[in-house]
């Protein structure tokens, strides 16, 4: 079942398993957000903790249309925000940040994520949706497209000009880099797991079947609906009197967009983000190779995704090779490492031959039943991927 079956299993019938199931899914997104914006690991769980309060006392009124992934991140800025009570931490975060190098995404990182959630304000809810969906939660372009209602070519369009969008907003901020580094390094640093057993208690607690909140939990949780609640308001009251302003307009709008030309959006499978970048011809070696190895680990968890449905579809067991993806993975490029100078990288599968392939089966024809089992390599940077769909950079064996 999707996010929102789920959720509406727990509002009709109480199931505890279907809440769970969305904690699961989810609870990686807000601790990682949440980490980003208060710092501090035990205030993150906290956060964590009542933004899923506010799931389980908001879910009626959700609409079947609501993005779980972006509501779940919007809660979350507003739970953060509502437990810091000054700006010195972000002062302190932000005060070297003209020393950084911005030609590498792990200093590229270290320079957007005290922004981070300031710039995806500036985005328009599909753009940051597409942006949580992709790479906070690791999702796959087809799953992005899936839950935004759009082909996964138009998925991969919508996230590039997000991400320009966050560049552009960047560089406003006085930090210049290309969007293929700032790809790379959402990618590589977006998502970062919760504390093991933080899901178990994060459910426990907002199904009502822990025990009473702590008092600063019950405080934060209070303060986020009411804060919630005003931003709504605000927003409602801007549409409003933009929609009054409007309306002597609105007739000349209609007519110039009737008479604009179709744009044209380029061919299916061009280069984008970090792959045109490796191609302009524009870096220098050291920059390469940074986005080459961010590059095999965007490529391992593609793979990892189309491996999970292989998988599912073969009585929980792994293929033998990765020559048997196609009907599960949209183009053969994830199977050949960037950094791999001896493969040739293919974006059809009619131009695909198996000698193009970088990565490497560990666990051929196993079952997808073992905690930590690995199941691909990549022999140019040691990253592997794991059989629930996480990806380890450097030598995991």
């Amino acid at each position: 079942m999707d996010d929102m079956e789920l959720l509406q299993e727990w509002v009709d019938h109480g199931s505890e398993d279907a809440f769970r199931s969305i904690v699961d899914r989810h609870v990686n997104l807000v601790y990682s957000t949440a980490r980003r914006l208060v710092s501090n690991p035990h205030e993150a769980e906290e956060v964590t903790q009542t933004v899923f309060i506010l799931l389980a006392r908001k879910a009626r009124s959700l609409s079947k249309e609501t993005v779980m992934a972006g509501w779940l991140y919007r809660a979350t800025r507003f739970a953060a925000a509502q437990m810091l009570r000054t700006e010195s931490r972000r002062h302190q975060r932000l005060e070297d940040l003209s020393k950084m190098d911005a030609t590498k995404p792990d200093s590229v990182w270290k320079q957007i994520a005290p922004l981070l959630e300031e710039a995806m304000s500036h985005l328009g809810q599909t753009d940051r949706d597409a942006v949580v969906l992709r790479f906070m939660e690791e999702r796959s372009l087809q799953e992005v497209g899936q839950a935004l209602g759009l082909s996964e070519e138009a998925a991969r369009k919508r996230v590039h000009r997000a991400v320009e969008k966050l560049r552009t907003i960047f560089s406003r901020r006085g930090i210049a880099t290309s969007s293929g580094l700032l790809m790379a390094a959402l990618a590589a640093s977006a998502a970062q797991a919760a504390p093991a057993g933080l899901a178990t208690s994060v459910a426990a607690t907002a199904i009502g079947k822990s025990a009473i909140l702590a008092t600063s939990t019950s405080t934060l949780v209070k303060g986020t609906i009411k804060l919630m609640a005003w931003t709504k308001l605000k927003t409602a009251a801007v549409t409003a009197a933009i929609v009054l302003a409007g309306g002597v307009t609105t007739m000349i709008v209609h007519q110039s967009l009737e008479q604009k030309p179709v744009e044209t959006m380029g061919v299916a499978n061009q280069p984008t983000g970090w792959r045109a970048e490796l191609k302009s011809g524009k870096l220098t070696l050291d920059q390469k190779q940074q986005i080459a190895k961010i590059g095999c680990v965007d490529n391992l968890k593609q793979a990892s995704a189309a491996l999970k449905k292989w998988a599912a579809a073969h009585d929980q067991t792994f293929p033998r090779d990765l020559n048997s993806l196609q009907e599960y993975l949209s183009s053969p490029m994830y199977l050949t490492c960037p950094g791999d100078d001896a493969k040739t990288e293919e974006t059809e599968w009619t131009n695909f031959r198996p000698s193009n392939v970088s990565y490497v089966m560990v666990s051929p024809g196993a079952k997808d039943n073992r905690l930590n089992l690995i199941v691909v390599k990549c022999p140019i940077h040691g990253h592997v991927a794991l059989g629930e769909g996480r990806v380890f950079q450097a030598n995991y064996i």
